[in-house]
């Protein structure tokens, strides 16, 4: 149990800025760190449901609502994934060898492929949730949709192969078990997609047929650019996710699918 407690403090000390007490990274800990991201989604989901009530008790409309909801992730997160997806906006944008993208994705300067492509993300994050019809609906959906994000980073890093032996992603993903976390992964999906589908039936279809898409995308990319995956592109998955899921919301307000 204790190794579990340990496993959720680092999880939130990596990839959120909430305050955490300090614990050894030790193998046991970490078997669990990974299971407990989509946990730290549930949080940042919960952040922007508590940012759209408190703006409309505050009479906050126009383009600051949909900031709030861009920026509030940001500071939630660090910019963590961000930083994993301008990496990979930078190794793609370079049509580069294998080797040169790898070596991309370690480099800690900014590139101007990812200094563009982080403009487009924030200008296409405003953009939706500019769009998006705000409800108790949607904004459920919102929640759990960025818990499963969460977990289809984690998944990647668990489950495809490793792109490198030495990164990041594989001190993660290194100490945890294939068996156990098929169970996880299984048990998560049932909780978080049935959640989705008790919020909308066809809604939840939607979102989790299009966020299935992804994923298959997402891995083939990874296996056939970079030979196979890292922290960076778990990132990157992350925040495409969470852009791909205000995308599949929108739509699905308009054709009717989802209720507003």
């Amino acid at each position: 149990m204790m190794n579990v407690l340990r496993g959720m403090v680092i999880a939130f000390a990596m990839y959120s800025r909430l305050p955490m007490p300090r614990v050894d990274w030790t193998p046991p800990a970490l078997r669990y760190a990974l299971w407990m991201l989509p946990l730290v989604g549930l949080i940042e989901g919960s952040l922007l449901l508590c940012w759209w009530q408190l703006a409309l008790l505050a009479g906050i409309d126009g383009m600051l609502l949909p900031a709030g909801l861009v920026l509030l992730p940001v500071l939630y997160t660090g910019g963590i994934h961000l930083d994993g997806f301008c990496d990979t906006a930078d190794a793609l944008a370079s049509h580069a060898d294998r080797a040169r993208k790898l070596a991309i994705l370690k480099d800690s300067h900014i590139g101007a492929f990812a200094a563009i492509g982080l403009g487009c993300y924030l200008l296409l994050d405003w953009a939706l949730w500019d769009a998006l019809a705000l409800s108790w609906r949607t904004m459920g959906m919102v929640v759990l949709g960025t818990a499963l994000v969460r977990m289809m980073g984690a998944a990647s890093l668990i489950l495809l192969p490793k792109a490198r032996p030495d990164g990041l992603g594989q001190t993660f993903a290194a100490p945890v078990s294939s068996r156990a976390t098929w169970v996880w992964l299984c048990m998560t999906t049932l909780l978080l997609g049935g959640g989705l589908l008790a919020c909308s039936l066809g809604g939840g279809l939607w979102v989790l047929a299009g966020l299935g898409i992804l994923c298959l995308a997402y891995r083939r990319m990874a296996l056939r650019q970079f030979g196979g995956v890292t922290g960076d592109l778990s990132g990157w998955l992350v925040e495409m996710g969470g852009l791909t899921l205000l995308f599949l919301l929108v739509i699905g307000q308009r054709m009717g699918v989802i209720a507003r």
